[in-house]
């Protein structure tokens, strides 16, 4: 497109100069990002020198780099709320294996004297819940009667434990070491 202005200068006639626009200096400094043709864009980047592939994977990492790392704070975030819904069960997992650790502390590693410290532990776990449940208001009789079928049903395992135990020759209790126990100390 070209325009005419018509210049004054001191002396007359009146000069016209021919300005075309846009001008090719103007282009020359003007951002190649900001031409809409993607074709002709990639095209003057790459008679550039850019590399347009390598363009593409930076372009691809930054994003997957920033999804990751959003990932993982989420990620961090809900552990969080994981750990504080496990501390139940861990805290019952540590009493479990407290109560095994009392059973074999409590005997002299026979399989008989296991098992019948086994029976004393679930013996006062029971005499204890029986209490609990008088106090809360149960009907004593009825808990009572409870604790005594629980007496019977011990007596009959114990008899049965223990004829097996004497079959077996009352050896020592083959159990897996206490996870509670501290570690052995080094002999001298």
């Amino acid at each position: 497109m070209t325009r005419r202005r018509t210049l004054l200068v001191r002396d007359p006639p009146p000069v016209v100069i021919e300005i075309r626009e846009p001008s090719a200096h103007a282009l020359s400094f003007a951002p190649v990002e900001s031409i809409d043709d993607p074709a002709r864009r990639e095209a003057l980047l790459a008679a550039s020198g850019v590399d347009l592939a390598q363009r593409r994977w930076t372009r691809f990492l930054r994003y997957a780099t920033a999804a990751l790392g959003l990932y993982v704070v989420v990620r961090l975030l809900t552990g969080c709320a994981a750990l504080e819904a496990a501390a139940p069960g861990l805290a019952v997992a540590h009493d479990v294996a407290r109560a095994g650790c009392a059973i074999l502390a409590a005997s002299d590693g026979s399989s008989a004297s296991v098992l019948a410290a086994n029976q004393a532990m679930q013996r006062q776990v029971l005499d204890a819940q029986a209490q609990a449940a008088i106090e809360r208001g149960a009907n004593k009789a009825e808990i009572e009667a409870l604790q005594a079928s629980v007496v019977v049903l011990s007596a009959a395992v114990r008899a049965s434990a223990e004829q097996i135990v004497r079959a077996a020759g009352n050896g020592p209790a083959k159990l897996a070491p206490c996870p509670a126990d501290p570690p052995a100390e080094p002999k001298p």
